[in-house]
């Protein structure tokens, strides 16, 4: 069986095993037109944000990462939290994996904006099966309706055992302390956490690492 890319016209001739598993029904000599990985991958890319879109692994960041684990990165601006979440989220892609990147602030601007609008907004993250990312947790304006969305958010995913990367500039305890215990609680039972420290992009101009 022929895959031939709708974008780049790369043609990838299926073996017996995957033509079963992902097209059971079709013919042996069927041709079908779909987006191949790597124009895939290039797509999602553009989702991102710009400065993250071409960045290099220069850290071997993903040398101690699991692509399939959840994690909470937390430390000061410019640690790294963003891109070691960001690096995992295209190893996915490489794979054909899924997820998705979400700027947690911006977010929750859209969901109190309008929140009978964008309710089910809330819901659709919440119960996204593949990896999310929430990146730059408590940067927002915290308020009581963002503590419930919040919760909302982490304990699904938390109690369905759902793939989540949050990054926040906040320690655990301070979440317990500024936020709220039940989320931290959440993201410790969920996530393995891993403090990052030293400003990457000061060094790389020269800047000293605290």
């Amino acid at each position: 069986m022929k895959i031939i890319c709708n974008i780049c016209y790369k043609e990838t001739i299926l073996g017996p095993e995957e033509k079963e598993k992902y097209f059971p029904n079709d013919p042996d000599d069927s041709i079908r037109y779909s987006e191949c990985k790597e124009c895939r991958y290039k797509r999602l890319c553009l989702e991102l944000p710009l400065i993250y879109r071409d960045a290099v692994d220069d850290y071997n960041v993903m040398a101690k990462l699991d692509i399939n684990k959840s994690y909470f990165f937390y430390g000061d601006t410019g640690a790294g939290k963003t891109f070691s979440a960001i690096e995992i989220l295209k190893r996915r892609w490489k794979n054909g994996q899924s997820g998705r990147f979400i700027s947690y602030p911006e977010l929750i601007f859209s969901i109190q904006t309008n929140y009978e609008q964008n309710a089910e907004m809330v819901d659709e993250i919440k119960k996204y099966k593949q990896l999310i990312i929430l990146d730059d947790f408590g940067a927002e304006k915290m308020t009581d309706f963002v503590r419930q969305v919040s919760y909302l958010i982490i304990n699904y995913r938390e109690q369905n055992k759902l793939q989540t990367i949050i990054t926040s500039n906040f320690t655990l305890d301070e979440i317990d302390m500024y936020i709220d215990r039940r989320i931290s609680s959440r993201i410790a039972g969920m996530c393995e956490i891993i403090r990052m420290s030293g400003d990457k992009r000061l060094n790389q101009k020269g800047g000293l690492e605290c």
